[in-house]
């Protein structure tokens, strides 16, 4: 589908990064039916394309002055370990004269349409107006200032496109330093295991780990997975998707961090419920980050929530209503005996994080 308005930035569109977020920011560009001519990245060789659309490298002499002069570049890398202003200065000495990244290109268009809003969620404005009582209570039960500060900000990106007051972002995600500790030794049931990442960034922050399940579907993203099992006899990888029951459901496989389950997805996959595969575990950390399906997978794991309270680490960034539904449920079940915080860990809102820690 091509994009329909006529603006100075209507132009052949390249996203700079195609690294473990890309497809999923792809899917916002697809949302607002805005043509991606292609992605440019240096693993360029490495990576051939996102979802079909192929890879370049940005200073091939493939891309003549004209071209270069005529497309614009946008900046969608969310990793915060990325230098944005040495790749800016790098891809303008080479001619990509229109940068932007990818909160100034966001806002540009809207400004211009008054109608294309490339959030990093589908944003339902609606969904967040029609909810502000509830949004209140969250913000109410949340445990320190720079948690009311994140809520406040990632309300005003949602509905007026505007990242001003969003706090500092945190660079360490599940793990962050300005929150109390974790058990020092987790029993870790990891949803969204992608490649064993969280696991080797817990031993990285002096975490030792008892035992971890790591849920896993995607079938490429499983194999490096099972690499990273083989080289640490705790963590136990399983080639499931986590939901609300057991059953088998439709996925949308990316082979980065952006696969997610899909009603028109190409590959069935087995879904299990928490409470059905680990009941018995006994978990002391719980993280989930599964591209929208955080809420159902916290339903399938009710039973092991009100048994063992394990500290929670989820996702809210994919659905608009994550961000009151999810803290809300979370506190139905742990009430006034847990502390709660609300975190961002990459450009933009992407990997807004809600923490649970209940009191021992």
């Amino acid at each position: 589908m091509k994009n329909t308005y006529k603006s100075s930035l209507d132009k052949s569109i390249y996203i700079f990064g195609a690294g473990g977020a890309s497809s999923w920011v792809l899917s916002g560009f697809k949302r607002e039916g805005i043509e991606i001519e292609g992605f440019l990245d240096d693993n360029f060789d490495k990576i051939k394309n996102i979802s079909g659309i192929p890879v370049y490298n940005p200073y091939s002499k493939q891309f003549s002055e004209t071209k270069k002069r005529n497309s614009l570049v946008v900046f969608c890398v969310m990793s915060t370990l990325v230098d944005e202003i040495s790749i800016k200065n790098k891809l303008v000495s080479y001619g990509w004269k229109n940068y932007f990244s990818f909160d100034e290109f966001a806002k540009k268009i809207y400004q211009e349409t008054k109608k294309i809003r490339l959030g990093m969620i589908d944003p339902k404005i609606l969904e967040v107006k029609n909810n502000i009582k509830k949004i209140k209570r969250v913000r109410n039960i949340l445990s320190d200032d720079i948690s009311k500060k994140t809520l406040d900000g990632f309300l005003k990106y949602v509905v007026e496109m505007d990242n001003s007051i969003l706090p500092k972002i945190e660079p360490n995600q599940y793990f962050p330093k300005n929150i109390p500790r974790w058990n020092t030794k987790l029993k870790l049931i990891d949803c969204g295991g992608y490649n064993g990442d969280t696991v080797l960034d817990a031993i990285d922050k002096g975490y030792e780990i008892e035992k971890c399940l790591s849920f896993e579907p995607d079938p490429h993203n499983f194999t490096q997975l099972v690499k990273t099992a083989k080289k640490i006899n705790e963590l136990i990888p399983f080639p499931c998707g986590v939901s609300n029951k057991t059953e088998i459901l439709l996925f949308k496989q990316q082979k980065d961090m952006g696969s997610f389950l899909d009603p028109n997805g190409d590959i069935p996959i087995q879904c299990v419920s928490l409470d059905d595969v680990a009941s018995s575990f006994k978990p002391n950390m719980i993280k989930m980050d599964i591209e929208g399906y955080e809420e159902k997978a916290l339903f399938g794991a009710i039973n092991i929530l009100n048994e063992y309270k394990p500290g929670l680490a989820i996702s809210v960034y994919h659905k608009p209503s994550d961000i009151y539904k999810i803290p809300l449920f979370i506190m139905s079940i742990y009430g006034k005996n847990c502390d709660y915080y609300l975190r961002r860990h990459s450009r933009s809102i992407a990997d807004t994080i809600f923490y649970a820690k209940p009191h021992k």
